[in-house]
């Protein structure tokens, strides 16, 4: 079992010559204490020769504790001096010149666990028309030299994202892993720059950094170093701890140009800092340490694009960790809606936690989806290629910032099973660690059907092998996998709660598909040059409606055969129930697939006939389905279609289909059989794992 974190939190304020605006800090401190129902304590680390001139503050707040320096101390040294007296694990860190709000506490509380080492609270400044250039949210840009960091506006002011770093005037911290490295912070006096590193190594090493911004804090700007440093040597010292920062945590290609750029931002006295023997001992020091961390290729440039959905849970219920290669929020494509419908479902039982690449296409609406998640992980940097070579595509997306990001997860949660989709990312096996069961999700195995075995099939079923049970989404492609544990989960509808109400009598065609999936875009231009010209003539006022997802009026208006009348090609929709609801019938004529298309059972769950290829209604044709007309070429459709369009009647007859019938179709029953499927294996883990683990 993971170590539980005990109650209480410890505030500890540096002050140095401002003792005015510190009646106003400990004032709202001890009112955000009040509001959590945990032990507190205050404590003020004060850099002033006369404890006296404190007096009337001792006497208004008995119960801070008061440490005094009779000498000027760093803001280092004045928090390490708090830290070793600091009774809880958790401490929150405020300057002097901060304001708590009466929740920033009670906000940041809940969102402590194992693994984390910081969360920041909102920075607003104490004047609204100020700009807002500290904000504690923080990200940074690895490509430029020395490193840039900057802060951001909150997107809204209640979900938990991930922070490059914690400022280390209004964060909470945990004290010991705070302790260990606050210790190397001395390169870094007398301030700036050395909470960036805090937050750096503590991602490196394996922890994780959050920014709540229900939790407020109100600033003036810079108001306690302008009291005791010349205004002009202030941005002096920051660009100089910069360069400080880049030497020791910056791993880049370390050539000549790059030490230029850097050269030449060095005034003759921030050169001669940095060159003092004990400042320069520990910049060569902290870079040899930097290389043997753990994480060091942690993509921490995502590290904003991590959302928190959930406090840790204090049930310990089983956490799994789904990975993904596409962008699935919100679901345009019938693998999303696999991966979203069954996640819904399986978050009754399991915290998940997600990792998705395609960080570009995931937008403000995406945020709606992520109910179910404990919490969601994006990244980038997939590199570009137009192979459809089986074995270049597995290399190309489990690249290196996807598998860098999951190690990291793997150690920062620590679950309990592992979930991957797609064929494409089954190299990530090369992972695995300890006993922990890894399942494997084939959305379409592309494994040869002859009996024969090409290079790339060889290559796909080595990886394959590495996994405790595949899972298939249908019989045909279950019959293909050669590993001993093949299971079936079928692709499904939204059964509960449906209302199908009879079709209309217009006559409109519904393709649902979207044209980034190349076999949908070729399946609807073969129906378009085949078969609708002809049903055209026979169906009076013929539509064809294309839901063909992001992107698809563009590639329809340079394709011929979508230029035909009644032939409507449009781009994502969020709710094609309503499209369902509104078509006359639907139609699936993709050929060459494998897997099982989920339009087919959206269409009969929705009371829709659905004409398809054979091939298209893989997973389905074995059903018994009235509503579902299977036939074995696209040009075979135009009899079906112009009999079922011109007979609305008949057509009503075959449209409902008994709920009992469509219950091992649906979401809920699909969840049931992944969860049971987990349910073996981590069984045998938990036998297999000694006592106390």
């Amino acid at each position: 079992m993971f170590r539980s974190l005990s109650p209480g939190v410890s505030i500890i304020i540096p002050v140095r010559a401002n003792r005015v605006q510190l009646r106003d800090c400990l004032r709202s401190a001890i009112a955000a204490c009040t509001s959590i129902a945990e032990p507190f304590e205050i404590i003020v680390v004060a850099s002033d020769y006369d404890a006296s001139r404190y007096s009337d503050l001792i006497r208004e707040h008995a119960s801070i504790r008061w440490l005094f320096s009779p000498r000027p101390i760093k803001f280092r040294k004045a928090v390490q001096k708090g830290l070793k007296t600091a009774r809880y694990e958790w401490v929150y860190l405020l300057s002097d010149d901060m304001i708590l709000d009466p929740l920033a506490l009670c906000a940041l509380l809940p969102w402590r666990g194992w693994n984390i080492f910081a969360i920041s609270s909102q920075i607003c400044f104490k004047d609204p028309q100020k700009h807002r250039e500290e904000t504690g949210w923080t990200r940074f840009t690895p490509s430029t030299v020395p490193t840039d960091s900057w802060d951001a506006l909150p997107d809204d002011g209640f979900t938990v994202r991930g922070n490059f770093y914690a400022r280390g005037g209004a964060s909470l911290f945990q004290r010991k892993l705070l302790t260990e490295l606050i210790r190397h912070s001395a390169p870094y006096d007398p301030f700036y720059w050395e909470d960036v590193e805090w937050g750096t190594r503590a991602w490196r090493k394996g922890w994780q950094v959050l920014f709540c911004p229900a939790s407020k804090v109100w600033h003036e700007h810079r108001a306690t170093n302008q009291k005791l440093f010349d205004e002009s040597q202030i941005p002096r010292i920051q660009k100089r701890n910069r360069i400080v920062y880049y030497l020791r945590n910056h791993l880049g290609e370390e050539s000549y140009s790059e030490f230029d750029k850097i050269i030449s931002l060095f005034d003759r006295k921030t050169l001669l800092e940095i060159l003092r023997p004990d400042r320069a001992i520990r910049i060569i020091s902290g870079r040899i340490g930097t290389s043997f961390l753990p994480f060091r290729d942690m993509p921490l440039q995502y590290a904003w694009r991590n959302y928190y959905l959930k406090p840790p849970d204090l049930s310990h219920r089983p956490l799994m960790l789904v990975v993904t290669p596409y962008a699935v929020f919100p679901p345009a494509h019938g693998g999303a809606q696999r991966i979203y419908n069954l996640l819904e479902a399986l978050s009754e039982r399991f915290d998940i936690v997600f990792l998705s690449d395609e960080v570009d296409g995931y937008t403000a609406v995406s945020t709606n989806c992520f109910s179910a998640l404990a919490s969601f992980h994006l990244v980038g940097g997939r590199p570009e290629m137009n192979s459809d070579n089986r074995v270049e595509r597995m290399s190309n997306h489990s690249h290196v910032t996807l598998r860098e990001q999951l190690r990291f997860l793997l150690a920062a949660h620590r679950p309990s099973l592992v979930q991957i989709e797609y064929a494409e990312l089954s190299p990530l096996a090369a992972l695995r660690e300890g006993s922990v069961p890894w399942f494997l999700t084939l959305h379409d195995v592309q494994l040869s059907g002859d009996g024969s075995r090409t290079a790339e099939d060889e290559y796909e079923t080595g990886w394959i092998k590495q996994y405790d049970a595949v899972i298939a989404c249908s019989g045909e492609d279950a019959l293909l996998v050669p590993h001993e544990h093949v299971f079936v989960v079928p692709n499904g509808a939204t059964i509960h709660g449906r209302k199908c109400s009879p079709s209309p009598d217009r006559p409109a065609i519904l393709f649902m598909g979207p044209f980034r999936y190349q076999r949908n875009l070729e399946g609807i231009q073969e129906f378009l040059q085949m078969a609708y010209g002809s049903l055209r003539k026979l169906v009076s006022g013929l539509e064809l409606w294309i839901l063909g997802g992001q992107g698809a009026s563009e590639i329809a208006a340079g394709l011929k055969c979508f230029d035909q009348p009644g032939v409507c090609v449009t781009g994502y929709v969020e709710h094609p129930l309503e499209w369902l609801q509104r078509c006359a019938l639907t139609i699936n004529p993709l050929q060459d697939v494998r897997g099982s298309c989920v339009k087919v059972i959206e269409s009969v769950a929705a009371g829709r006939v659905c004409v398809s290829t054979r091939e298209g209604a893989r997973g389905f044709a074995q059903a018994g389905f009235s509503s579902l007309v299977v036939t074995e070429t696209v040009e075979d459709f135009i009899e079906p279609l112009a009999h079922l369009l011109l007979n609305p009647g008949y057509r009503r007859t075959l449209e409902s289909v008994p709920e009992e019938d469509l219950m091992p179709f649906s979401w809920k029953h699909a969840a049931d059989l992944q969860a049971d499927i987990y349910g073996q294996w981590m069984m045998k883990e938990r036998i297999a794992s000694p006592p106390g683990f």
